[in-house]
């Protein structure tokens, strides 16, 4: 994959924010459902948990404050038990969320009724009265009684395996929603290691080639290049490399070629020394440059007034095998000259 270094840092940055993405969204998800199991839990059950309890205690409130005003023959007693009724209305419409509202009407109904029928028997009982009368009246205060004991129990009974099954359902949303997110956390991560060692292991490779590339220069050994083992910065670091040591190489080969011809020149200079003769500064010149330059043989001739080329030195060159004039455009030496520039005939590889 031709990817630069930037590219796969980017790409690692990106897979760890859609890794994060990846556990926020679903944890979110996964919180919404939990909530909405919640809010159904507190408004279908919860209310009517404390509710039955509570409108109880109410009307048995109301029903002692009855029975003290008659034990205590206090008519002005009975003015409490209005109060009392109206708390207890007034409870009874707080919680319409939990009652539905035909039983909270026919429950309020109810109560009202029980406490006219109250109200009146009460007074009776006080002012002293009895017979039949009041007998039926108790009578009929005592089953208003047990309807609104009945519809108290209609409107505050709920089912509890309903209840049991929205815990469960909450339990389950919870348990899921955390294995989710511990299955998108750990393929992340695996995620992310892999993509981390996929870059550290191109890195490696990249620098450990460098390393020993940039060695192997610093020693002088341009020979070998810097191989190229990916194709991102690092790639193009040892491409640079490489053509920074070519370009050394060339400079370390034209040093030494300057420095090889400086070193002839100054063994020339050293053979030249001192006052000699035509033919000897020939005779050494030719046979310091033949083994100088690994030449079998060599000779060197000069140009004369007739325009001939006389022999005025030589090395390891026997009469046999050369002449001892030329003549300008005769035979390589007289070419040589006519042409004024190098002939090579024969040169060994390199």
């Amino acid at each position: 994959m031709n990817l630069s270094f930037r590219s796969k840092l980017l790409g690692l940055v990106a897979t760890a924010g859609f890794a994060l993405a990846a556990l926020v969204l679903p944890s979110a998800i996964i919180a919404q459902r939990v909530e909405g199991h919640l809010d159904d839990i507190r408004q279908h059950y919860l209310p009517k948990v404390g509710l039955r309890p509570q409108l109880q205690g109410q009307f048995e409130r109301i029903q002692r404050a009855f029975q003290d005003a008659v034990a205590a023959s206090d008519r002005d007693k009975l003015a409490g038990t209005v109060e009392l009724k109206k708390e207890f209305l007034q409870q009874l419409a707080a919680s319409s969320d939990a009652v539905e509202p035909g039983l909270a009407a026919s429950l309020g109904q109810a109560v009202e009724d029980f406490h006219a029928q109250a109200l009146v028997v009460s007074r009776q009982l006080i002012a002293g009265e009895t017979g039949e009368t009041v007998v039926a009246k108790m009578s009929e205060m005592q089953a208003r009684q047990t309807r609104v004991a009945e519809l108290l129990d209609k409107a505050t009974v709920f089912d509890k395996a309903e209840l049991t099954n929205a815990f469960a359902a909450t339990a389950e949303a919870q348990r899921f929603g955390t294995q989710l997110r511990l299955a998108l956390g750990v393929a992340s991560l695996v995620v992310v290691f892999l993509l981390s060692l996929w870059i550290s292991r191109d890195m490696l490779r990249g620098m450990t080639s460098l390393t020993a590339g940039f060695g192997r220069f610093g020693k002088g050994d341009f020979a070998a290049a810097i191989p190229i083992v990916s194709r991102d910065e690092w790639g193009d670091l040892a491409r640079q490399a490489n053509q920074m040591a070519v370009s050394l190489q060339r400079l370390e080969s034209e040093r030494r070629r300057v420095d090889w011809l400086k070193t002839a020149q100054s063994a020339l200079s050293e053979q030249l020394r001192g006052e000699l003769k035509p033919r000897q500064v020939a005779e050494r010149a030719v046979s310091m440059l033949c083994r100088y330059l690994e030449c079998p043989v060599g000779a060197l001739y000069s140009l004369d007034a007739d325009g001939a080329l006389q022999l005025l030195g030589k090395h390891a060159l026997s009469s046999s095998e050369g002449l001892q004039t030329f003549r300008l455009g005769e035979g390589l030496v007289g070419q040589a000259a006519l042409q004024t520039e190098i002939m090579v005939v024969d040169a060994p590889e390199g």
